[in-house]
């Protein structure tokens, strides 16, 4: 077991894009920019009742477990948000050491009608977190495990460990698994959402690893959830698992590394006049092998003081397949900002020279992902709606000015080309998933049409109360 320290929530925090030729998906996000802190009222009447709550003594909290109120440092420091727009608001966040703390805290703040969201990470940014007014927060960044079973090639997390912390660990014991593109989130709760990235063309989503989870239900129950017990639970986790409990822990089935984990890595600029040029370049290598897969960067360089385009390449084997691939890319001659071999576990950190979201830094973010593997599982296997998308693009708006007036107007101009986008995204409306939901898309966009009469019917069933709603929360009926 391995303990690791919190990354930076700030640090390459890239919410990308992904889109690929005639397909495509779409996501349209509006942030401000991240700042330290979340505001609320601590005269609010929630606030007395929780500090009752929380500190009356017959609950005997484990030691390892920490509570703290609105205006503390540690409130700050277990509540800071990557985003702060539309965020939820807390009039006190419990830090829990133990599982058996996380149900009684469930269970009390069911019992004594006190909102709350749990987070691992705290990098969700769909709007509907900020319906959460003077709730509890609930901090998993306590659970650090890690458990690596080389002989049943399993891995093991908690919800605390985040994407980053992942890699060396598990590549330093001979293994990968499929993953996200950013380090920052949580990976329980990327995997909730189905975890879109690099890799499905080869394993498919990072939800199609999952083993087992243990999931605490609305009335404190811990449960064990797999194939086998709780089939029906485990189907709605693997895509809308947010809705459904808290799970303290993951078991994922890894992979053998190949090609001694190496991995070709290519990236360019592209100036504004071959823009063209180069989308019908890769329009031309439509469908993309499953090894290979491409992040674009559509922001604004302070250097040049120009608009560019960022072209990263990634593949999954050997250079000189790579180069085969990637061969219409190159006879472009374009400026190589970086082209070289590297380890699996090093490839997040040198996409886009780890770039960062700044309040300068608005971006239209590609992510063009092969589907091959994870358009081979049946699309009632799990709840994740699609498994026909090749692309996603996500557009992140910042702002270092904060009022109404600035978000309105990131809104209206982040609704705009989102609509654009849509209209050419190889679908008959908007479509996203729930980890990249702006939220305000409806309910179909979200979950998909076909999925949502059984996920409603498991929700009555496990959240008859709707207490984990805030993230895109599902209704107990549909139609």
């Amino acid at each position: 077991m391995v303990s690791f320290t919190r990354c930076d929530a700030l640090q390459s925090s890239l919410t990308l894009l992904k889109s690929i030729c005639l397909t495509g998906w779409l996501t349209a996000l509006f942030h401000s920019s991240p700042i330290n802190g979340i505001a609320l009222n601590i005269s609010h009447p929630q606030t007395a009742t929780l500090r009752y709550i929380l500190t009356n003594e017959y609950h005997g909290w484990s030691s390892n477990t920490s509570i703290s109120f609105a205006g503390s440092s540690d409130f700050f420091a277990s509540t800071e948000r990557w985003t702060t727009f539309s965020a939820p608001t807390y009039a006190a966040v419990i830090s829990p050491g133990t599982e058996e703390d996380v149900a009684k805290i469930i269970k009390l703040a069911t019992r004594h009608n006190v909102p709350f969201l749990a987070t691992g990470a705290r990098h969700g940014y769909t709007t509907t977190l900020g319906d959460l007014d003077n709730g509890l927060a609930i901090d998993l960044s306590h659970f650090k495990d890690f458990e690596l079973d080389a002989d049943a090639k399993t891995l093991t997390v908690g919800p605390g460990v985040t994407v980053g912390e992942i890699f060396d660990p598990l590549f330093n014991a001979g293994f990968d698994i499929q993953t996200g593109s950013a380090p920052c989130p949580s990976f329980i709760g990327v995997t909730l959402g189905g975890g879109v990235g690099r890799f499905q063309g080869v394993y498919g989503l990072l939800a199609d690893a999952l083993i087992s989870v243990r999931l605490i239900t609305a009335n404190g129950e811990v449960l064990e959830v797999s194939r086998h017990s709780y089939p029906d639970l485990f189907w709605a986790i693997r895509g809308a698992g947010a809705n459904f409990g808290v799970v303290t822990s993951a078991t994922y089935s890894v992979h053998p590394l190949t090609n001694n984990g190496d991995m070709f890595v290519a990236e360019f600029l592209i100036p504004p006049r071959r823009w063209s040029e180069y989308f019908r370049t890769m329009e031309s290598m439509s469908p993309l092998p499953a090894e290979l897969s491409s992040l674009l960067l559509n922001s604004f360089n302070t250097t040049t003081n120009q608009t560019q385009l960022y072209a990263h390449w990634a593949y999954k084997g050997p250079e000189t397949e790579a180069r085969k691939h990637l061969s219409p890319i190159l006879n472009m001659n374009l400026t190589a900002t970086q082209m070289k071999v590297l380890p699996w576990n090093r490839l997040v950190e040198n996409t886009f020279g780890g770039a960062a979201i700044t309040a300068r830094s608005s971006t239209l973010l590609y992510e063009f992902f092969p589907n091959q593997a994870m358009a081979a599982i049946p699309l009632d296997e799990t709840a994740f709606p699609r498994r026909d998308t090749t692309a996603y693009i996500n557009l992140i708006l910042t702002s270092t000015i904060h009022n109404s007036e600035t978000d309105n107007a990131l809104t209206r101009f982040g609704e705009e080309i989102r609509r654009d986008i849509a209209a050419t995204s190889g679908y008959s409306e908007i479509t996203t998933f729930v980890n990249y939901a702006h939220g305000d898309e409806t309910l179909e966009q979200i979950y998909g049409k076909d999925k949502l009469a059984r996920l409603a019917a498991l929700k009555k069933i496990w959240d008859p109360n709707e207490v984990f709603s805030f993230n895109n929360g599902l209704p107990t009926w549909y139609p």
